[in-house]
């Protein structure tokens, strides 16, 4: 296959990566399909059936000359699974990441699993604390495609997942952004990234946050938007992938209301920042970045 991806945005999730697909999308050397979130190659994670192989290269059946062939899915960061995947897939493959203070990333994770139907507690706190339970296999609603991620602390381990990349494919092959440092000068960034793919820059307006927070409208409507893995089972055996996603954006459009970002208590935030003090320090040196703001938040 000569339209084979070349180019990942791969996490982490609540970080901006849909804003980021949108905007990329919009340059003339860049082939993106209508799609994210495809977690074709996560395959610790995600079922076999949930995207085959012919559906997910029927995707970049579009491809005319662009340079750059790409797709965005957050849990490819986080996967085991994934880095080994896509480089038997394509040694040559770039990645994009982009990183958020792990307060701010979970407690906003953590909104969006309650309003996927995966979490059925909705105090933040009680959900940290439930994970060592999870871990046993205990307290997963049957609508989570698998526990691993409801591992809160796990996925926001960025380093460990950083250098599954690195260790693969090579540090020029990963280009490291930080959310707070791209809202404070989204053309810099956004011309970094240009250089990093060696494609021509390029202007666009400035890039929207989507994919905010938001709170369910129907709880009956999200039950079938997010039914029990077997009888998603079912759908994804008679029904295509790309008719699957385009109903499920629709019905989740319908059923959305924005919501406030709830605060985070100080002891709480404080704990997260202490557990991941270390980490964050070896991920300014990674990453060439000063992340002092991610412990004044």
């Amino acid at each position: 296959m000569t339209n084979k991806p070349n180019f990942f945005i791969i996490g982490a999730p609540k970080c901006g990566t849909t804003s980021m697909f949108v905007t990329l999308r919009n340059h003339p050397e860049i082939f993106m399909p209508d799609q994210k979130e495809l977690q074709f190659f996560a395959t610790d994670l995600f079922s076999k059936n949930y995207i085959t192989e012919k559906q997910y290269l029927k995707l970049f059946n579009s491809v005319k000359d662009e340079k750059i062939i790409g797709e965005a899915s957050v849990w490819y960061l986080y996967s085991k699974d994934a880095p080994a995947n896509i480089k038997k897939f394509n040694k040559n493959s770039k990645f994009l990441i982009i990183l958020r203070n792990p307060v701010n990333m979970l407690a906003s994770l953590h909104s969006q699993f309650i309003f996927d139907n995966m979490e059925q507690f909705s105090d933040f706190q009680l959900a940290l604390d439930m994970e060592d339970e999870r871990k046993r296999g205990k307290l997963i609603k049957s609508t989570v495609s698998n526990r691993k991620l409801l591992f809160y602390s796990d996925i926001a381990k960025y380093l460990e997942q950083i250098k599954r990349y690195i260790d693969l494919f090579g540090e020029e092959k990963v280009k490291i952004l930080i959310f707070e440092k791209l809202l404070e000068n989204q053309e810099k960034h956004i011309n970094s990234i240009s250089d990093f793919l060696e494609i021509s820059r390029f202007e666009l307006p400035s890039i929207q946050r989507l994919n905010k927070r938001k709170k369910v409208g129907s709880s009956i409507l999200q039950a079938l938007i997010n039914p029990p893995n077997n009888i998603k089972d079912v759908m994804r055996t008679y029904i295509p992938f790309g008719l699957r996603r385009r109903t499920l954006e629709f019905l989740i459009s319908i059923n959305s209301i924005d919501s406030h970002e709830k605060l985070i208590s100080k002891n709480l935030a404080s704990q997260i920042r202490n557990y991941y003090f270390h980490e964050i320090k070896e991920l300014e040196r990674i990453s060439q970045t000063d992340l002092s703001c991610w412990s004044e938040s």
